[in-house]
């Protein structure tokens, strides 16, 4: 009785093994679809607001107003200004280099 005891644990404990490595297994490839998504979430975020940034100078151009929710863009106000601030302080960074080499 002794032993089959002893193989009973040894089988549990074996399948235990078993069942936390497909878990790990699973987990990992779970974390990766997740950091992929993210990634190509942030993507396609990027791409929207490049866009909307070149909706809004045009809709200034014209001195109309325009409710970037109206079109389903979905960023703050504060994402929006800081997009618009990097992107100037791109353009003048770009600037002061043509002077620079030229």
């Amino acid at each position: 009785m002794a032993i089959a005891a002893a193989l009973e644990n040894h089988s549990k404990a074996s399948n235990l093994s078993l069942h936390s490595q497909r878990l790990s297994r699973q987990f990992e490839r779970t974390a990766a679809q997740l950091a992929e998504l993210q990634k190509a979430r942030r993507f396609q975020e990027t791409l929207a607001l490049k866009d909307l940034l070149r909706i809004l100078d045009m809709y200034d151009k014209k001195g109309e107003t325009y409710t970037p929710s109206d079109d389903g863009f979905v960023f703050t106000e504060a994402e929006i200004n800081q997009a618009r601030q990097a992107r100037i302080r791109q353009w003048r960074s770009n600037a002061a280099s043509r002077y620079a080499a030229a």
